[in-house]
């Protein structure tokens, strides 16, 4: 079965704990995975924090937009400085940083990007910058970041393409993106994480195809 190594916990270990919270990051490394990824949003006053949604009616059954709440009222939402925190010491954890769209058309492009840099900088060399954005990507490196991933809107001939001129670190796809059959994936200089993916038979049917990463959120699933 997939080794701890070659897993991603998708908002941390989101399948027994609160997504993108510290709980589920620290329940992630605790099973002995090393890689977690998190979402990012920027709050009213452009403080990056931890969450997928826009509005915290999900996750926290809170109605209310992040955009409208500053770092001294979140109700609840943690911090990307507290992420950055937890991770001075964890020195052995990378972190995929997810930008999100919704944040990028609030603030604007360059806002978000530089000011993830910024908080990420004390471990900078362990924040890998990702987002569905291929201009957030392109500006990442330039901001600071030393590695680089894109989120695949589709696999096709045009993301490919993307692809090859964007030169990421790391790409990430759905699975349900990639075509049925066998074959293996596009070639390149990067490496493949795809994710949901939560069967233990799956997760090695990708790795055969070239997959070098399973992102899950149900960790206990694929480790043995």
């Amino acid at each position: 079965m997939p080794n701890p190594s070659k897993l991603v916990a998708h908002r941390g270990f989101a399948g027994k704990h609160p997504e993108n919270t510290l709980a589920a990051l620290k329940a992630a490394v605790n099973v002995g995975v090393k890689m977690v990824e998190l979402d990012v949003q920027l709050a009213g006053d452009k403080t990056p924090v931890m969450l997928h949604d826009t509005t915290l009616d999900r996750t926290l059954s809170v109605n209310e937009s992040i955009f409208n709440l500053d770092s001294n009222n979140l109700n609840g939402v943690e911090t990307l400085q507290q992420v950055v925190n937890w991770l001075l010491e964890e020195k052995d954890v990378v972190a995929f940083v997810e930008l999100k769209y919704e944040s990028i058309e609030h603030h604007g492009l360059t806002v978000c990007v530089m000011k993830l840099a910024e908080v990420c900088a004390p471990v900078i060399d362990r924040c890998v910058f990702i987002s569905f954005n291929a201009a957030a990507c392109g500006l990442a490196k330039a901001s600071g970041f030393k590695l680089m991933g894109w989120v695949l809107p589709g696999y096709n001939r045009i993301t490919e393409k993307v692809s090859k001129g964007l030169k990421p670190d790391y790409i990430f796809c759905d699975k349900f993106f990639l075509p049925n059959d066998d074959g293996q994936l596009w070639n390149g200089d990067w490496k493949w994480v795809i994710y949901e993916v939560e069967d233990k038979g799956l997760a090695l049917s990708l790795m055969n195809r070239g997959v070098h990463l399973i992102e899950t959120k149900q960790l206990n699933d694929l480790i043995d």
